[in-house]
């Protein structure tokens, strides 16, 4: 648990872990890869590794994620030894402010867990004072956790509960500062509370800090000394040219237990362009046409060829705000209207 810092977050493909929704509205390809040292730089002393990798990938149908990480700790305060998991899911637009996905995941070293994780995340934008606020929910690990030696919760904790909400405090040209917060009751008997801060100027750097607090490692005086982290972040693009692929890489720190530091670095990498502008609708218009709607079976519909060109999946509104996002079904939606504005 101790390891679940805000290194990770809803950018990356290990972001699905704790919030299975959180890619269901990426348009690119993205690649993951990060790197966790963990020293013993107080009553215990050793060192570990952590290696994180994974990507996301967009299809009509929905967004793909599958991640890879690898763990060794020589550390009584995180006695999970050497173990690997992997972990694969599936999120969805089902609505313009509504994501909803599913996960599964396993980890193999002295132990094996097998898990399924659900969740969604609204998006209602402006609410109350808040800007771009959105919130969701959770349900983590329902199977059988990792639990390598006795005495010790499962690693992640099975049937865990957990809310979430985020927001905008600041969202100028310049500035960005978010803030999040997370709220879970692993295997129904403990309560965490994390609190999280995004400061982002020109979309070049972010820096980040976190407050984690469990109530089982307070209680059992096992919290960690300093219950903060914190990153920093940097963003490259690899054009000139606006909306083409990115490399934003980070570094992050976090006090574990028993004096056990968590140094590590990432690199995210969104592949493509966003798709931020509208679709490109031509109709033919070079040949005369005429119609002659007298039911008698000569020329009574008028069809023109309809062609959308767009940077991604082009999506379509109907009068009911159902939005059609692939592009053959967009078609049969232009035609339906070509239709009926030539009946």
């Amino acid at each position: 648990s101790s390891l679940n810092t805000p290194v990770q977050g809803w950018h990356a493909a290990a972001g699905d872990l704790l919030k299975p929704a959180a890619s269901g509205a990426k348009q690119r390809v993205t690649l993951d890869f990060s790197y966790i040292s963990l020293l013993g730089l107080g009553s215990e002393e050793g060192l570990g590794h952590v290696v994180n990798t994974g990507i996301t990938l967009p299809t009509r149908a929905g967004v793909f994620s599958g991640s890879a990480r690898f763990l060794t700790s020589p550390f009584e305060s995180l006695d999970l030894g050497t173990l690997a998991g992997v972990n694969v899911s599936f999120a969805k637009d089902l609505f313009p402010d509504l994501l909803v996905g599913a996960g599964l995941g396993g980890q193999f070293g002295e132990d094996w867990s097998a898990g399924l994780d659900l969740g969604f995340i609204h998006l209602p934008g402006k609410w109350l004072f808040f800007k771009d606020f959105r919130w969701g929910a959770a349900i983590r690990g329902l199977g059988k956790g990792y639990t390598p030696a006795e005495g010790i919760t499962s690693f992640p904790p099975v049937f865990t509960p957990a809310l979430g909400a985020a927001f905008n405090l600041v969202n100028s040209r310049n500035v960005l500062w978010s803030f999040s917060s997370d709220l879970a009751f692993p295997s129904f008997q403990n309560i965490r509370f994390s609190l999280g801060s995004d400061f982002t100027y020109k979309d070049l750097f972010t820096l980040r800090t976190a407050v984690l607090l469990d109530l089982d490692d307070m209680a059992e005086k096992r919290a960690r000394s300093l219950p903060l982290s914190f990153g920093l972040a940097l963003k490259f693009s690899t054009s000139i040219r606006r909306d083409k692929s990115e490399v934003k890489t980070s570094v992050s720190a976090a006090p574990l237990q028993q004096g056990v530091w968590g140094i590590g670095a990432g690199l995210n990498i969104p592949i493509g362009l966003v798709d931020r502008e509208a679709p490109e609708i031509t109709i033919d218009t070079a040949k005369e046409s005429y119609i002659s709607p007298n039911l008698d079976g000569v020329l009574d519909d008028l069809d023109k060829e309809l062609e959308t060109r767009g940077h991604r999946f082009v999506r379509y509104a109907d009068d009911f705000l159902v939005l059609v996002k692939s592009h053959r079904a967009g078609v049969r939606v232009s035609q339906s209207i070509e239709r009926f504005l030539n009946r």
